[in-house]
């Protein structure tokens, strides 16, 4: 009895790990070898074209004629808003920023030169007077229609006749005073202009050197690119595309066959033609009924 306890034991081990190398780990033997036959997941694929609706797309260009000296992304990379994108050689913008500070500088050097003679006090002291004169020409005028028309005294308007005269005296007087300074008085125009020249020249070095740099219109992705690091580009050329980084839409179709192996959440690998380099993952959202 127990010898065939023992004997049913050992064909049932047996068969077991027969089982196990059969459904587990087939083995076969081919051409007088064994080979081993493992078990794979097999992922079922559908290939479809679609079109990808980007909801804000952009195609950045070159604001200026240079070289490109760096590039801080990879097509397909993510980047923040305002982060440099490309970096353009920038020493001739640089030097001519300096050129214009050292103008404006030197202008203004110039420029208190001459305020320690006082010029600056005689050309105020002129204008202050002038409006004086013109406040009270407006108002002697006035007054004349008013004494006239009887509506007021002729005291009241002999006062503003007098505040008149001596308003016209006190800018003829300052005048004068200002135009015996002629000389310096072309030359603190002359620097007053220098000044003015300096600080456009100023602000246009700073607005070439700014596009010297091409920042990141706001948080995306960079579709494509159509330049490489050293590459010369001119003024207008297209530099890449730009995308903001949401979700995109793709529409496709599918052949009705094929609809019962689909299902939302489903994962989906998008491969643009046009950027044959970048690779989108995204979900299954719709199925149109």
């Amino acid at each position: 009895m127990k010898n065939k306890i023992i004997i049913s034991l050992v064909i049932i081990i047996i068969i077991l790990v027969l089982a196990y190398y059969f459904f587990a780990s087939p083995v076969y033997i081919y051409d007088g070898e064994y080979i081993e036959v493992k078990r794979i997941d097999l992922i079922n694929s559908i290939n479809t074209s679609g079109k990808i609706k980007y909801p804000s797309m952009i195609v950045m260009k070159s604001k200026i004629s240079s070289k490109i000296d760096k590039i801080h992304y990879k097509e397909g990379q993510g980047v923040k808003d305002g982060e440099i994108l490309i970096e353009f050689e920038n020493v001739n913008e640089k030097n001519l920023l300096d050129k214009a500070k050292l103008n404006l500088k030197a202008a203004q050097k110039n420029l208190e030169k001459l305020k320690r003679k006082d010029i600056v006090s005689y050309r105020e002291k002129y204008y202050q007077d002038k409006l004086e004169y013109e406040k009270n020409l407006r108002e002697y005028e006035m007054g004349e229609k008013l004494f006239y028309s009887g509506s007021i005294s002729e005291i009241e308007y002999q006062d503003l006749k007098y505040n008149l005269d001596i308003s016209k005296s006190k800018m003829k007087d300052s005048l004068n005073n200002f135009n015996a300074l002629n000389v310096e008085g072309a030359e603190f125009n002359l620097y007053i202009v220098e000044i003015e020249k300096a600080e456009i020249e100023i602000r246009e070095a700073e607005k070439n050197l700014e596009y010297t740099f091409l920042y990141a219109p706001f948080d995306g992705i960079v579709l494509k690119s159509f330049f490489d690091q050293g590459e010369d580009i001119n003024q207008g050329q297209e530099v890449l595309i730009f995308v903001r980084d949401e979700e995109l839409i793709i529409e496709s179709s599918v052949d009705e066959k094929f609809l019962p192996e689909i299902n939302i959440n489903q994962q989906v690998i998008v491969r643009p033609e046009a950027f044959s380099s970048t690779i989108l993952n995204g979900r299954l959202s719709y199925i149109s009924p």
